[in-house]
């Protein structure tokens, strides 16, 4: 059997052909959610929609940030995600375990403040799912305002008062990630939402590993008590303010 030209050979991988084949994978699968649910087929055609299919990384980001500019309730709303775990992380990464360890508690209780604050974000997912708020922005950061003070709590010297605040953190974490990843996903248009997630991903990846190491310093300079209380005040302030802005309070 005679063989066929290097260039025949080629062209089952060609661009052209990965580009055809993507294109009838993904009817296949918007034709099978279609049997189901025919908003899924209208949301996963927005949301695959792309202006450039080869657009560089750089691109992207210049791109969502330029929507974020243009939305004010966008721009907040992303800021404020964004800025949340500077604050929270430090503390449930690293100054439980300086709280235990400084207390001389033993490592059992580490796991069990670890384990009050998953119960307490499963309850509080499931009470942010059953109530619905007119404004579940606001809703949202009123919440984190007091998980703040939770979060100056747990510098506390007592067992009890770790596991509640641990407790309470996660009720509040629970509840306004529902009300803000709702309110996320109805706020940025689906042309942008990757891009703009790449944004919010990338002030996390900037801004925690420094935060983290900023507050080890912090509590090995004076103590986990006044560490834990600066980083919780901060975080109450911030949300407090996002809380109030109009821009906020317009989003449902």
């Amino acid at each position: 059997m005679p063989r066929r030209p290097a260039s025949e050979r080629h062209a089952a991988t060609s661009p052209a052909s990965v580009d055809t084949l993507g294109s009838e994978t993904g009817n296949a699968l918007l034709d099978v959610l279609t049997a189901f649910h025919h908003p899924t087929r209208r949301w996963l055609c927005e949301l695959l929609a792309v202006e450039g299919p080869h657009a560089s990384w750089t691109a992207s980001l210049k791109d969502g940030a330029a929507y974020l500019r243009g939305d004010e309730s966008a721009r907040l709303l992303v800021l404020g995600l964004a800025a949340l775990n500077v604050f929270v992380s430090p503390v449930i990464a690293l100054g439980i375990a300086l709280r235990v360890s400084s207390s001389g508690w033993g490592p059992g209780w580490l796991g069990a403040a670890e384990a009050a604050f998953a119960v307490g974000a499963i309850s509080g997912s499931a009470v942010g799912i059953r109530w619905r708020v007119a404004q579940p922005a606001r809703a949202g950061f009123a919440a984190l305002v007091g998980q703040g003070v939770c979060i100056a709590g747990t510098g506390v010297g007592s067992r009890a008062v770790l596991s509640a605040s641990m407790l309470l953190i996660g009720v509040a974490a629970g509840a306004a990630s529902v009300w803000l990843s709702g309110t996320y996903q109805r706020t940025i248009a689906p042309s942008h939402l990757g891009r703009v997630s790449s944004v919010s991903s990338l002030g996390d990846m900037a801004l925690v590993p420094l935060a983290i190491p900023a507050f080890g310093a912090l509590a090995a300079g004076t103590s986990v008590l006044l560490a834990a209380v600066v980083y919780g005040a901060a975080m109450s302030v911030l949300c407090l303010w996002f809380a109030t802005r109009p821009a906020i309070a317009r989003l449902r």
